[in-house]
């Protein structure tokens, strides 16, 4: 069931993530328009994760709230479909909102429950009555479950491009739809009920705020904040570089070049999660190495992809299989960070602060950044190119800044009680 959700959700998002743009554009709203409303929605995104999560803490359980919050999300995304909204922009507008608020339980909600259930599973085979079943299910690791996001993101990228060009726009509603509802179908029929709160869980949790006062915490989340808003210029403005300044770009490109990404995530995600797990759980050196690795090789793929020849777009699908280890590597260990900081009791709360200030407030900061860095020269920008060299250049120095606050940090505690998960 862990495994569905995630290939499930991914794929209904994949449906709609990369392509509201092109909506927008269709029904007639400018780039600044846009790019206010992505921003927005963000916003509202993050609000909305750490909402939810809350209610889960508080309630105990995963299954009410993603059920109700998956449902609703749909039936207001569908809204879009309507003449009257389209022809309006403050319902547009209105949509967007409620619908980012519905729908943020769908990514850091189920990687939550993902991490809860496996949890579960593991202190479940470490009884004398443990079944076979129980033995087996607690070799899985997050990134088993987290692979099967990237399969399904990548598998609906290539199939949402030719429905959008045989069936219109309507087309990526529609499948969101489809999907969503076999993922709620899944959820509801086996997803087994919470089981009854044990009477002192929670009862020496730290708290969020309590976590977050901690400077190697603190650091953790400004790397994650600014590792975010580098790779945002690939996320969200790569598409729009191939097709501005290079021959022959295709949809069918674009969607395959997706799909290679997410190809070439499986393998890191069936690796780096096991190895992370079976380093000390209150190290944050093997943590720290994976990250340093991914800077390094998100600048590396910034600067390629300034190299790439104008009449050889082709060489995005090589340069994309850099993913593997930019993203899913770097996820793997931030939720592992995610999962060492927290209780039972505060769980989904963390989770959804490191989706929130990756997805949420890094991309949005850097979607408004960006969007008036690359424009071109006459319009106060420096262009793509340009952009994508002082990207790799801004990592490199992040990546310098960052590992000296950690050594300063490491120092500040040495011969004293840590602070939490920072190498002494």
């Amino acid at each position: 069931m862990l495994k569905a959700s995630q290939m499930l959700g991914a794929a209904a998002f994949a449906c709609i993530a990369k392509y509201m743009p092109v909506y927008y554009s269709g029904i007639g709203m400018d780039r600044n328009v846009i790019g206010i409303l992505s921003f927005c929605g963000m916003g509202t995104t993050f609000l909305g994760q750490l909402f939810w999560s809350a209610v889960i803490d508080w309630l105990g359980e995963f299954k009410s709230v993603l059920v109700a919050t998956q449902v609703a999300g749909t039936l207001t995304l569908l809204f879009y479909t309507l003449p009257v909204v389209q022809n309006n922009l403050f319902l547009v507008f209105l949509t967007c909102m409620v619908n980012t608020f519905l729908c943020s339980t769908g990514g850091s909600i189920i990687d939550a429950m993902c991490m809860k259930v496996l949890a579960q599973w593991k202190d479940q085979a470490q009884l004398v009555t443990a079944t076979p079943r129980t033995l087996r299910n607690s070799e899985v690791t997050y990134g088993d479950c987290r692979l099967y996001s990237a399969i399904g993101w990548g598998g609906m990228s290539l199939i949402m491009g030719w429905l959008i060009d045989t069936f219109g726009l309507s087309a990526m509603f529609a499948g969101f739809a489809v999907i969503q509802s076999a993922n709620v179908i899944i959820v509801v029929t086996f997803m087994p009920p919470p089981d009854a709160k044990k009477p002192d869980e929670g009862k020496d949790d730290k708290g969020i705020f309590e976590l977050l006062s901690s400077f190697s915490v603190f650091w953790f989340f400004m790397n994650l904040f600014l590792y975010g808003v580098s790779m945002c210029l690939i996320e969200n403005f790569l598409f729009i570089y191939l097709v501005q300044e290079f021959d022959g770009v295709t949809n069918f490109l674009l969607g395959f070049s997706t799909t290679i990404m997410c190809v070439f995530e499986i393998p890191v995600f069936l690796w780096v999660g096991p190895w992370l797990e079976n380093q000390a759980a209150g190290s944050q050196k093997a943590i720290t190495i994976v990250l340093v690795v991914c800077q390094m090789i998100t600048a590396v793929r910034c600067c390629l992809y300034a190299l790439m020849p104008r009449d050889m777009a082709w060489l995005v699908v090589v340069i994309g299989a850099l993913q593997g280890v930019s993203f899913a590597a770097m996820w793997t260990a931030s939720m592992e960070y995610a999962k060492r900081l927290s209780s039972p009791s505060t769980l989904a709360k963390m989770t959804s602060l490191t989706a929130g200030v990756y997805y949420s407030i890094s991309m949005g900061v850097g979607s408004l950044m960006w969007g008036a860095i690359v424009e071109t020269p006459a319009k106060g920008g420096i262009g793509f190119r340009p952009s994508f060299n002082l990207d790799a250049i801004g990592m490199v120095i992040w990546a310098i800044v960052w590992q000296l606050g950690l050594i300063c940090c490491a120092k500040k505690v040495n011969g004293v009680a840590p602070e939490p998960l920072t190498e002494d």
